[in-house]
């Protein structure tokens, strides 16, 4: 059921989400669906919830290597850039709920208390390229970070508008890894000194 659930509501929003539809394709009742639920703010809840303990269990995983901080970045890059490229629906859900203006994020102590491991392994990369004096010490992880997720994120989030106005298939193998050479570039020359 809660497969199903993501799939509506990463396709038609949490305002265009029906329970019919998700009972439909979960193979069930609506009423089996209020039973385990409640409802359909709660399901959406839920989804949400799970949606970002995915992405933060991700960024667990991610490996970078230790004593060369621009290998670090690049390598940063390209794990939270693969994550996006094999996980649209995250970004669709994300962009349907900063339509609703961020509602049942702020409601999810969940979300809330999620670790923020890739703020700090940023962080932990910053450091030790301003302590090998190659990084600008002024330079802020968050900005960093909302850099890299930016620049990601718009392209995969965008990338059906963008293939009309820009005449291309955005998500061809070798137009992602040049987007990703680009965002990798773009960053380490945001960092250098």
């Amino acid at each position: 059921m809660l497969d199903s659930a993501k799939e509506e509501f990463c396709r038609y929003s949490y305002t265009g989400a029906r329970i019919d539809r998700i009972s439909s394709n979960a193979e069930t009742t609506d009423r089996m669906l209020y039973y385990h639920f409640g409802n359909k703010e709660e399901l959406y809840q839920i989804v949400l919830e799970e949606m970002y303990k995915e992405i933060v269990l991700a960024q667990k995983d991610f490996q970078f290597t230790e004593d060369n901080p621009l290998q670090a970045i690049k390598e940063m890059v390209a794990q939270l850039w693969n994550y996006y490229l094999t996980h649209p629906n995250f970004i669709r859900l994300v962009m349907s709920e900063n339509l609703l203006c961020g509602e049942f994020f702020a409601k999810s102590d969940k979300i809330k208390q999620a670790p923020l491991e890739l703020l700090e392994k940023t962080e932990t990369i910053l450091q030790l390229g301003k302590d090998q004096n190659i990084f600008k010490p002024q330079v802020k992880a968050e900005f960093v970070l909302l850099t890299i997720m930016s620049m990601g994120f718009f392209y995969v989030g965008h990338q059906y508008t963008c293939k009309q106005w820009l005449d291309t298939d955005m998500m061809q193998s070798e137009a992602c890894s040049q987007w990703l050479q680009h965002i990798q570039e773009s960053v380490i020359n945001q960092l250098l000194k």
